[in-house]
């Protein structure tokens, strides 16, 4: 899926953000940067935060249509549509998914 290149994209962009911003740092705590430089780094890393939560919400819509398209939405979630039908729930839904499948 194309969503899930991007998520993945979007973590490893996050990831070098974060050393970028820690080396701008050590750089300013060594006088070798400025405060200014230290921000941009840190708007930089924050613009990869959000790029990156906006891509696995992308990725996670993407998978509950596909689930919802294939008519495996229930059976992913672990939903028994009998449980559904008696009004009673046997057993509690599986959780989504934590991680990227």
């Amino acid at each position: 899926m194309a969503t899930r290149a991007a998520y993945q994209a979007a973590v490893k962009a996050r990831v070098l953000q974060e050393e970028t911003y820690a080396a701008e740092r050590r750089r300013n705590e060594l006088g070798a940067s400025t405060g200014s430089l230290v921000i941009q780094a840190q708007r930089d890393l924050a613009a990869a935060q959000f790029a990156e939560v906006a891509s696995r919400s992308n990725y996670t819509k993407a998978k509950v249509t596909l689930d919802q398209a294939t008519g495996r939405l229930l059976g992913a979630y672990n939903i028994q549509i009998d449980d559904a039908l008696s009004g009673t729930v046997a057993r509690p839904p599986s959780p989504p998914p934590s991680g990227m499948e």
